[in-house]
């Protein structure tokens, strides 16, 4: 009996295992099936995920090449903006050497007459020597006509009015070719990076295209003596006229004052400094001054991309903007630019950042 009950205890712990093992059995293969389930489902949603991804990716690469291709339409637009606003008055400073031209032009055409009529006294003068036996009163009378128009000629000091006037002539053609010359320079689109200019050119030729505007302020120039550096001249002259188109709009008395600053920058690089006494920033305006489209302008006066193109074109040359500012009292922005810029375009920090590396 106690061997058949130890027996029979085995099997009822055998059959109890037997259907454990069958129940775990089961439930592994619930959960195999499960697994599998989920897996395929994984696998779904990873395909789906992909497909998403991919179609998002290009959207944002066609989205980025569209902004790329708007903030360059941008940068022209703001660039022709800025011309745009210096013609009118550039038209004036091209007239006001053409109506001395032209007045100058007037003069010489209504003193030729007088040289005519002596051209041709001395010719008949001449055509009389020559003959063999020039008849003494007609030699007399040509030599008294040809002596008049002479003593008329000096009387009125004909000569010494030519001289002046195809002096001053020469110099308002020189004067227009110099304008016609600088607004070709800033108008133009190329991008390339040449050697040997010097940055004291730039901020010449800016001055000269903004003098329109600068017609109640007073500009001091510190030129100072400066390196060649290596950069594209069209880009470094849109910086200055920016800069400088700035500090006039902030110039809010009768009369104001610009001082243009160039000095070198260490061994490798050059300092441009722009300063007036203007209304100046406020503080919390500061870190925003280069965002695309921030102004404080009055509406319909400003596009607000003047110092975020600037900012951009001197991150990519290699180069940083510092700026200094106290209401009431002024602004002054500096150009740092290194003589020789790195090979691929510098990486455009956000302007919050940069603003940030400033002050650091």
């Amino acid at each position: 009996r106690s061997i058949a009950n130890s027996l029979e205890e085995r099997n009822r712990w055998r059959a109890y295992l037997v259907a454990y093992a069958a129940a775990l059995l089961i439930g592994l293969g619930c959960l195999a099936s499960r697994l599998v389930a989920a897996d395929a489902a994984l696998r779904a949603a990873n395909q789906d995920l992909e497909r998403r991804v991919a179609e998002r990716t290009a959207e944002l690469t066609r989205a980025l090449q569209q902004l790329k291709e708007s903030e360059a339409q941008l940068v022209q637009t703001e660039k022709m903006s800025s011309l745009g606003q210096l013609v009118a008055g550039v038209a004036h400073e091209i007239n006001t050497p053409l109506a001395y031209v032209k007045s100058n032009v007037t003069g010489l055409r209504e003193r030729v007459p007088e040289i005519r009529e002596v051209v041709r006294g001395t010719a008949a003068l001449l055509g009389l020597l020559k003959k063999e036996t020039p008849a003494p009163e007609e030699l007399e009378r040509a030599f008294s006509d040809l002596s008049t128009q002479l003593e008329h000629l000096y009387a009125q000091r004909v000569l010494d009015d030519l001289d002046a006037l195809t002096h001053d002539g020469l110099h308002g053609i020189e004067q227009i070719s110099e304008l016609v010359n600088n607004l070709r320079n800033f108008s133009r689109l190329d991008r390339s990076r040449i050697a040997s200019f010097n940055v004291n050119d730039s901020v010449n030729a800016a001055f000269l295209i903004a003098r329109p505007m600068l017609r109640k302020v007073d500009v001091e120039k510190r030129l100072g003596e400066l390196p060649a550096i290596t950069c594209s001249p069209s880009q470094v002259n849109q910086v200055v006229l920016n800069l400088v188109t700035n500090s006039v709009q902030a110039i809010d008395k009768p009369r104001g004052r610009i001082v243009a600053t160039t000095r070198r920058e260490g061994d490798d690089a050059v300092a441009i400094e722009i300063t007036d006494d203007g209304r100046g920033i406020p503080p919390e305006n500061l870190t925003r001054i280069f965002d695309p489209f921030f102004t404080t302008k009055a509406p319909g006066s400003g596009t607000g991309l003047g110092l975020s193109i600037a900012y951009k074109i001197v991150a990519s040359h290699g180069g940083r903007i510092d700026v200094r500012s106290l209401p009431g009292e002024g602004s002054t922005f500096t150009v740092i630019l290194p003589t020789n810029p790195p090979p691929e375009p510098a990486e455009v920090l956000a302007p919050g950042a940069a603003h940030e590396a400033m002050a650091r």
